[in-house]
């Protein structure tokens, strides 16, 4: 009830809850409940390069931007501007930062 709004928008989230209808895994996808789609055969594979993906980028960074992400509906436009001024700030100055330029 939480995370589905966010996903779907709240009138889609009331559809779905309402109802109780299933989803299948194109809808999944195209709604953005689900990332991705895969077979079962292939699920590791690209599972690990999902995160092989994620892992070129600062950590630092992603870190960061997770947290703002997930504030970003508690807070103001003025407070998401500050916190990503700073978070740039912070990933300008890690050491990560000369590594994950490409």
């Amino acid at each position: 009830m939480y995370f589905l709004p966010r996903r779907v928008g709240l009138a889609k989230a009331k559809e779905l809850i309402f109802t109780g209808r299933k989803v299948d895994v194109d809808e999944a996808v195209k709604l953005g409940v689900v990332d991705r789609k895969t077979s079962g055969d292939s699920l590791l594979a690209d599972a690990r390069a999902w995160a092989a993906e994620l892992g070129k980028g600062s950590s630092t960074a992603l870190a960061l931007t997770k947290t703002i992400l997930n504030q970003s509906f508690e807070l103001s436009s003025h407070d998401v501007f500050a916190q990503g001024s700073q978070a740039q700030g912070i990933c300008y100055t890690s050491t990560e930062h000369p590594c994950t330029l490409r």
